[in-house]
C-alpha cells in the first residue's frame, strides 16, 4: 500500500503562488480535510489506489495549479502541472496484478494463477468468484506470498467470474477479472440403437446437474484418419438425445465419440465402436445338380463383408429350417437333399457382428425320381390309344404330377404326349396312336417344373384298324351284280384287306399294295339288299369290320299300254320278275298330273291322268324302285282325242290403226288349240248413251288369218269384239272392249267462209251468213263458237283461255274474242245462243247455213262474266270464223271471212267528257293506292323479324298441312292429279315450296360454319339440326349439316379389298354385290383398336335433280333396305349430294311403304310437308314428287315385281373376312337371285314396323348407309 506523506496544491498567478497542504494516506479511508488557505483544497474520495482532490479559487484571472505529492519513505516529490481553470485531479493508489491466469479446470474446479507488478510493494491479495460455490464464500484474502488458488465444489458447465485485488496498507488496487466455464459432465450411456447399411442412430443421456449448449459428434472409419463431425443442440430439461449419422459405407467399422460443449468448453468425450450392416448379396442362383442344389451369389456393390451365412428348408416334406451356416466362399454345393422337394434358400452377408438387412432367397426343386412298376393296361388298349399304369412310393421322392412320352420303336423318336394333373393319377391314356405300331412309353416323375432325370419305360403294340371308305360303284351295279370301291386305309400298320358278304362264305383278299380297289360279287338276285364286310389284317389280328349295304337293281315294268280319251289317259304297267317296292310313273308334259309312285299290290298297275289337253301328245317314263335303287326307264307316248280350242292369244289392235270409224283387230293362235284350227269367227256390237245400238255382221276367217280390218264403226261408241276358234267344235271366246275415239272435226274441202251482208253493217254490228264447214266423220259436231278478231293471223284459242267480249272491250283495236261460245243450237236460226254446252236439238249437217249478227246484243256490259255478243268498235276491221266442237271438246276452226269494216260512230260529247273525268279520277285513286301500298310494303320489309308475328308472310296464302287419301281411292286420285298436264301436281308442289322456310337457320349462318355447307340454300334448321360433341371449345364445333356431308359426296369407299385411310380412320371393304341398278357393300371402319361394321346400299340409276326412270327397280330396293334394317338393327343414314332431293324421296317412300301396310289412308302431301318442317327442300323437284305417287300406285295396283336388266348379281368378297356374313346378307342374296320370290314370300310379319321420323334418318350413329 502506498502512503502519501503530503499533498500540496500550488496556485501560480504571474510570479506569485499560494499553497494549500492537506495530508492523507491512500487506502486509509481518511475523511477529506478543508484547506486552511485558498484556493480551498479538499479530498473528496479515497480508494485503495487513488485520492481525488477538489478545490476552488475566486480570482478572476486565470490560474495554473500544480499538485505535488510525496510517498512515505520517498525522498522526492511528484508534481502534476494542471492547465488553467482545472479545479480537480486524481492521484492513483497501488498497482493491480499483471495478469490473472486459469491454469486448469474440470467439471467441478478452477485453478487460477497471478503475478504482482514489478517493483511494487503489496501487503496481500483478495480473490473472488461469482457465483460463489455452493455453501462457500465467494471471496478469499491471501498472503502476499501466495500466487495460485483452486476453487472447488463448482457446478459443471457453468460460467464463473474470477477477480483479484492487490492490498497495500489500507488500500486495494483495481480488480483484475477473468471468466471461466467449468467442463460439462461426460455424456451418459452412449450407444447405437439402430444400425443400417448407410446410417447409425446414436443415443445418449446427460447429467441433470450439468449444463451445456450443444453436443459434438465425431466419427471416422476406424484407422482411416479421416474424421467427420456433427453437432446437435442441448434442450433445457431434456435428458436423452439421439443423433443420426448418415451416408456411411455399408459393412464398415466406425470409431464414434460424443462430447458436451458449454461456451466452447468441451466435456471429456464418450466413445464407442460400431459396424454398419453389409449390403445383401446379389444374383443369388440355385442350380439343380444331380446330387442336390448348387447355390452361388455375388457380394453387394460398394459393401464390405468378411463372410456369408445360409440356411434352407423344404416346402412340402422337409419343412424344418436348417440352422444358419457360415462360409467365406461365394458359392456352396448342398448334397443329399430329398428328391423332388422344393427348397427355400436364404443367404446373408456378414461384417463382424452385423449381417445384411434382409436376406436373399431363392426357390429351387431337386430332381424327382421316376415311378415304379410301369405296366400296360391291355383291357383299355384300342386302335388309336394305349393306357399305361404305375406305382408311386412317397417315401422315395416328392411328386406333383407325371410326364408321359412315347416313341415309335422303329424310329426311336421320343415325343411328349401329356402330363397328369395330380400325383395320385397313376395311369395315363395315350391317344392318337397309329394302329398296329410298336411303341415305347416313358414315364417321368415331376415336381413343379423339375422332371426326373431318368424314366420308367414299357413297350406296347396298338391294335390294327381299317379306315377305308366303301363306296357303291353305281355304274357297275346291275340286276345280278353289286360292286364297291374302297379307299386306301392310310391309318396304322397291316398286311392286307379282307372282304366278304354277310351270311356268306365268299371272301376276297386284297393286298395293301394293290392299287386296284374294286370289288365285285356276281350271280345275285334283282332287287335284293346285300351287305359287304371289310377289315384289315395285321399278322393274326383283325381290325373291327366296316360294312356297306348295296341293293341290286330291280327290273323295269313290262309292256306299258294307254287307253285314250279327250281329256284323260289310262296307263297300264305289268310287274317284272324279282323284287320291286313300287312303280314310278312320270308324265313329262307340264300340264300332266304329278308323278305317281304306288306300292306293289298285284301283278297289274293302272293309273288315270285327268284334265289333259285334247289332241295333245303326252310323254311318259316308267320305272320301278327297290329300296334306294331304280330300274332302267321305259319311255313311251300317248295322244288324247281332239276337243274345243281355247281362246286366241293377244287379241288386241295397233294403236296407230284406231280411227273413229274403223279398227284393225289382231290375234295369235290359241295357246291350247286342242286340235287343228279350221276357222275363226268375229262378232261385234257397239253402244252409246241415247243412241241406238250398232250390231255388225259376223265375220268368218280362214285358220291362217291373224288380223282383220273392221270398218263402218261409229265414233264414240263402245264396242265389244268377240273372236272364237273352231276345230271339231267352237272354242272359248276372247273378248276385246274398245271405245271408238272422237277427234276434232274435219273441215270439208273448199269450205264456204262467212259472208257479210253489206246492207246490214253499222258502226257497232255486222250481219253475216255462216256456212257449216265441218264433217261429222270424226264424231258429231255438237257445238259452235263465233270467233271475232281484228288480226287475221290469230287463231282461235291459240293463247289459252277463250276471251269474252267483256274481256277485250276497251281501247281499239279490240283483241280477239268469242261472240258466242260452244253454242249447240246456233244453226236453229234464232240469232241467240246461250254460252256453254247445251242439249242439241239436232246435229247440223255440213253446208247448213244461218244468218248471225255480230255485236247484236247492246245490253252487254264489261261486268258480264259470261260470253256476250256485245257491240263492235266503230271504224274497225274485223274477221269472223266459225269454230266447231265434237263431244270431247276437240275443235277445229273454219276459214276466216273477208275483212269487214264497221261504219263511223256518231259523236257524243257528253259521253266524252264523262269518260275523261272518270279516267282522271281512277288514275288519281290508283296512284294514291300505289303510294300507300309501297309505304306499307317498305314498312313490313324493314320491320325486324322479332317484331313480326310467327309465320307472318303477306305473300303466302294459308296452305293445308295434310291431304290424306283413302287407299282404295288412290289410283283414281293419281289420275286426277295427272289431268291437264299434271296441273294439280304442280299446284300441290307449289303449295309446298314455302313450307318450313320461316324457321331459323342461325347456326348454319355463323361465319365459322358457312364453309361447312355444300349448298348455300340447303341449310339445317336450328331446331332439328344434328349437334356434335364440341371439340376443345371451338366455335361451331358442334355444327354439321344435317345430312352429315360437309363436302360433296364422292367414291369414299375402297374400290377393292385394300384398305384406305382418312386421317386415323381405316376403311376396308368386306364384300360387295352388284345388280343393274344398285350395289350392296359391307365395310369395316376402324380407329385404333375399335372397329364398327357398316352396310352400304348404293342406288346407281338415279340422276341428280330428277327421278328414276322406273318404279319397278326402286321399290324392291327400298324393301331390301327395310328388311335388312329389321334384321341387323341400327339406324339409317341417307345421303345423296345436297341431302334433300333423292334423299328426301327415298325417306318419303320408305315411310309411306311402311305406312300403307297398316293404314287405310295415304298422305304423300302431308309426309313431304312434315319432312320440310325438319329440313328444307326435302323432295326437291316436282318430278320427284310425282314419282312418289307413281311408286305407290305401282304397289297398290299389284304390279310390284323386281325388274332386273340382269337376273344375276356380280359379287366380290374380301377373302380376309370370309365367314363374317350377317343374317341380312342372306336377305340380300334372296333379293338378287330370286327377286319375285323374295317380294312374294318374304315373311315381314316378324319385322317390326316402325314409323320412323325424319330425325331417325339424320342420326349419325349409323349401321346402314344409303347412297343415292
Amino acid at each position: 500500500m502506498q502512503v502519501l506523506a503530503a499533498l500540496v496544491l500550488i496556485c501560480v498567478s504571474g510570479s506569485e503562488s499560494t499553497a494549500a497542504v492537506p495530508t492523507t494516506a491512500l487506502g486509509a479511508n481518511t475523511p477529506p480535510t478543508t484547506p486552511t488557505s485558498s484556493p480551498g483544497l479538499g479530498v473528496t474520495k479515497v480508494t485503495t489506489s487513488m485520492v481525488t482532490l477538489v478545490w476552488s479559487y475566486g480570482e478572476s484571472e486565470p490560474l495554473t495549479f500544480v499538485v505535488e505529492y510525496v510517498e512515505t519513505d520517498a525522498d522526492n516529490a511528484t508534481n502534476l502541472v494542471l492547465e488553467q481553470g482545472v479545479t480537480s485531479c486524481v492521484v492513483e493508489g497501488p498497482s493491480p496484478v499483471a495478469d490473472l491466469l486459469v491454469t486448469s479446470y474440470n467439471d467441478d474446479s478452477i485453478t487460477v494463477k497471478w503475478e504482482k507488478q514489478a517493483e511494487t510493494t503489496v501487503n496481500g491479495f483478495t480473490i473472488s468468484i461469482d457465483p460463489p460455490p455452493s455453501g462457500q464464500s465467494g471471496s478469499k484474502d491471501l498472503a502476499e506470498n501466495i500466487q495460485e488458488y483452486t476453487w472447488t465444489g463448482l457446478s459443471a458447465g457453468r460460467e464463473y467470474n474470477l477477480a483479484i485485488e492487490v492490498i497495500f496498507a489500507d488500500t486495494k488496487s483495481e480488480k483484475v477479472e477473468r471468466k471461466q466455464t467449468t467442463k460439462p459432465k461426460r455424456v451418459l450411456s452412449l450407444s447405437a440403437n439402430h444400425v443400417s447399411t448407410h446410417f447409425i442412430n446414436l443415443s445418449w443421456g446427460v447429467d441433470r446437474n450439468s449444463s451445456q449448449d450443444n453436443f459434438k459428434i465425431t466419427y471416422e472409419v476406424t484407422g482411416s484418419g479421416s474424421e467427420k463431425t456433427g453437432e446437435t443442440t442441448f434442450t433445457q430439461g431434456q435428458l436423452q438425445y439421439n443423433y443420426l449419422i448418415k451416408d456411411l459405407s455399408a459393412g464398415s467399422t466406425y470409431s464414434i465419440s460424443v462430447s458436451a460443449n458449454k461456451n466452447s468448453v468441451q466435456s471429456d468425450p464418450r466413445e464407442i465402436t460400431q459396424t454398419t450392416q453389409p449390403k445383401s448379396v446379389r444374383e443369388l442362383k440355385a442350380e439343380v445338380i444331380p446330387s442336390g442344389i448348387s447355390l452361388s451369389w455375388l457380394p453387394g456393390l460398394d459393401s464390405t463383408q468378411n463372410s456369408y451365412r445360409y440356411q434352407y428348408h423344404g416346402r412340402n416334406v422337409k419343412l424344418n429350417l436348417v440352422p444358419w451356416k457360415v462360409t467365406n466362399s461365394e458359392f456352396v454345393n448342398l448334397h443329399n437333399l430329398f428328391p423332388g422337394e422344393q427348397y427355400q434358400f436364404y443367404v446373408d452377408a456378414i461384417s463382424k457382428d452385423q449381417h445384411s438387412p434382409f436376406n436373399r432367397s431363392k426357390l429351387a426343386t431337386t430332381y424327382p425320381l421316376p415311378p415304379t412298376d410301369l405296366t400296360v393296361d391291355h383291357t383299355a388298349t384300342t386302335v388309336s390309344s394305349v393306357r399305361v399304369q404305375w406305382e408311386d412310393d412317397v417315401t422315395r421322392s416328392y411328386i406333383t404330377n407325371w410326364d408321359i412320352k412315347i416313341a415309335d420303336r422303329r424310329l426311336n423318336n421320343i415325343t411328349k404326349v401329356g402330363s397328369t394333373y395330380e400325383r395320385t393319377e397313376l395311369y395315363y391314356e395315350i391317344p392318337n396312336l397309329t394302329a398296329g405300331k410298336n411303341y415305347t412309353v416313358y414315364v417321368y416323375g415331376k415336381s413343379g417344373d423339375q422332371r426326373s432325370r431318368d424314366s420308367s419305360t414299357v413297350d406296347v403294340t396298338v391294335n390294327p384298324v381299317i379306315r377305308s371308305i366303301l363306296s357303291e360303284d353305281t355304274a357297275k351295279i346291275t340286276e345280278d351284280t353289286i360292286a364297291v370301291t374302297y379307299s386306301e386305309s392310310r391309318v396304322g400298320v397291316f398286311d392286307h384287306y379282307l372282304f366278304s358278304l354277310k351270311n356268306s362264305s365268299d371272301t376276297v383278299i386284297k393286298q395293301r399294295s394293290d392299287n386296284d380297289r374294286n370289288i365285285k360279287f356276281k350271280g345275285l338276285v334283282a332287287g335284293v339288299r346285300y351287305t359287304i364286310l371289310a377289315r384289315t389284317v395285321s399278322g393274326n389280328k383283325e381290325s373291327t369290320t366296316i360294312q356297306k349295304s348295296i341293293t341290286t337293281k330291280p327290273n323295269p315294268p313290262s309292256e306299258p299300254k294307254c287307253n285314250q280319251g279327250t281329256d284323260r289317259l289310262t296307263v297300264i304297267l305289268i310287274k317284272p320278275s324279282g323284287f320291286v317296292d313300287k312303280y314310278i310313273l312320270e308324265c313329262l308334259n307340264e300340264t300332266c298330273n304329278e308323278a305317281t309312285s304306288p306300292e306293289i299290290s298285284n301283278e297289274l298297275f293302272k293309273q288315270d291322268f285327268y284334265n289333259l289337253k285334247p289332241y295333245a301328245v303326252y310323254h311318259f317314263k316308267a320305272y320301278t324302285e327297290r329300296f334306294d335303287k331304280s330300274s332302267s326307264e321305259v319311255d313311251f307316248s300317248c295322244i288324247t282325242e281332239e276337243g274345243p280350242p281355247g281362246p286366241v292369244q293377244e287379241f288386241s289392235y295397233p294403236e296407230d290403226s284406231l280411227e273413229p270409224f274403223e279398227i284393225k283387230l289382231t290375234w295369235m293362235e290359241p295357246l291350247n288349240p286342242n286340235g287343228k284350227i279350221i276357222k275363226y269367227h268375229i262378232k261385234f256390237n257397239g253402244v252409246k248413251e241415247n243412241q241406238p245400238a250398232h250390231t255388225g255382221s259376223e265375220v268368218d276367217l280362214e285358220s291362217d288369218m291373224h288380223e282383220q280390218l273392221i270398218k263402218g264403226l261409229k265414233p264414240g261408241f263402245k264396242y265389244t269384239f268377240e273372236i272364237t276358234a273352231e276345230t271339231n267344235a267352237i272354242g272359248e271366246k276372247a273378248t276385246l272392249f274398245v271405245t271408238m275415239p272422237i277427234k276434232a272435226p274435219i273441215v270439208i274441202p273448199n269450205p264456204q267462209s262467212p259472208q257479210a251482208i253489206t246492207t246490214a253493217i253499222s258502226h257497232d254490228k255486222i250481219r253475216i251468213i255462216l256456212t257449216n264447214p265441218f264433217l261429222n266423220t270424226n264424231g258429231d259436231v255438237v257445238a259452235f263458237s263465233v270467233f271475232v278478231t281484228t288480226n287475221r293471223n290469230e287463231r282461235p284459242m291459240a293463247n289459252g283461255e277463250p276471251r269474252t267480249w267483256a274481256d277485250v272491250k276497251g281501247p281499239s283495236p279490240m283483241a280477239s274474242y268469242f261472240a258466242v261460245y260452244k253454242c249447240a243450237n246456233l244453226f236453229d236460226g234464232n240469232d241467240q245462243c246461250s254460252s256453254g254446252p247445251a242439249r242439241k236439238r239436232r246435229v247440223a249437217q255440213p253446208r247448213d247455213t244461218v244468218e248471225f249478227t255480230v255485236g247484236g246484243d247492246s245490253s252487254c256490259t264489261t261486268n258480264d262474266g259470261d260470253y256476250c255478243n256485245g257491240p263492235l268498235d266503230a271504224e274497225s276491221t274485223y274477221y269472223v270464223a266459225l269454230v266447231g266442237y265434237t263431244e270431247n271438246d276437240l275443235y277445229s276452226s273454219g276459214p276466216f271471212s273477208e275483212p269487214i269494216r264497221t261504219d263511223p260512230a256518231p259523236k257524243n260529247w257528253l259521253l266524252i267528257i264523262i269518260v275523261v273525268v272518270v279516267v282522271l279520277v281512277l288514275t288519281i285513286v290508283t296512284a294514291i293506292g300505289v303510294i300507300i301500298y309501297m309505304r306499307k310494303r317498305s314498312s313490313d320489309t324493314n320491320k325486324p323479324p322479332s317484331e313480326q308475328p310467327p309465320g307472318h308472310n303477306h305473300d303466302i296464302a294459308i296452305i293445308p298441312s295434310s291431304i290424306p287419301v283413302k287407299k282404295v281411292d288412290f289410283v283414281q286420285h293419281v289420275a286426277s292429279l295427272a289431268a291437264d298436264s299434271d296441273l294439280k301436281y304442280s299446284e300441290q308442289y307449289e303449295d309446298l315450296s314455302s313450307v318450313g322456310k320461316d324457321q331459323p337457320t342461325e347456326a348454319s349462318d355463323l361465319p365459322c360454319n358457312r364453309s361447312k355447307n355444300r349448298f348455300i340454300n340447303i341449310l339445317p334448321y336450328d331446331h332439328s339440326r344434328v349437334k356434335l360433341l364440341p371439340i376443345d371449345d371451338e366455335d361451331g364445333g358442334d355444327y354439321i349439316n344435317a345430312s352429315w356431308i360437309p363436302q360433296r359426296c364422292d367414291h369414299y369407299w375402297p374400290v377393292d379389298s385394300e384398305a384406305i385411310y382418312f386421317g386415323d380412320l381405316q376403311v376396308q371393304i368386306l364384300n360387295e354385290t352388284k345388280s343393274t341398278d344398285w350395289s350392296i357393300s359391307e365395310f369395316i371402319i376402324s380407329k385404333g383398336d375399335q372397329s364398327r361394321r357398316l352396310k352400304h346400299f348404293h342406288y346407281l340409276s338415279w340422276p341428280d335433280m330428277k327421278a328414276p326412270n322406273k318404279t319397278g327397280s326402286i321399290v324392291p330396293f327400298v324393301r331390301l333396305i327395310r328388311a335388312t334394317v329389321q334384321l341387323d338393327g341400327g339406324p339409317i343414314l341417307v345421303h345423296c349430294s345436297a341431302g334433300v332431293g333423292r334423299s328426301g324421296t327415298f325417306i318419303a317412300l320408305d315411310h309411306l311403304m311402311q305406312h300403307i301396310e297398316e293404314h287405310d289412308d295415304i298422305d304423300i302431301y302431308g309426309t313431304v310437308y312434315q319432312m320440310r318442317k325438319h329440313r328444307c327442300c326435302m323432295v326437291q323437284t316436282e318430278s320427284q314428287y310425282i314419282f312418289i305417287h307413281k311408286c305407290l300406285e305401282f304397289i297398290l295396283e299389284g304390279r310390284e315385281e323386281v325388274e332386273f336388266a340382269n337376273t344375276g348379281a356380280i359379287g366380290t368378297e374380301n377373302k380376309a373376312f370370309e365367314g363374317q356374313r350377317s343374317e341380312s346378307d342372306l336377305v340380300a342374296e334372296i333379293f338378287f337371285n330370286s327377286p319375285r320370290q323374295a317380294l312374294t314370300n318374304f315373311d315381314d310379319s316378324k319385322i317390326r314396323k316402325d314409323v320412323w321420323s325424319i330425325y331417325d334418318y339424320q342420326n349419325v350413329l349409323i349401321k346402314e348407309n344409303v347412297f343415292l
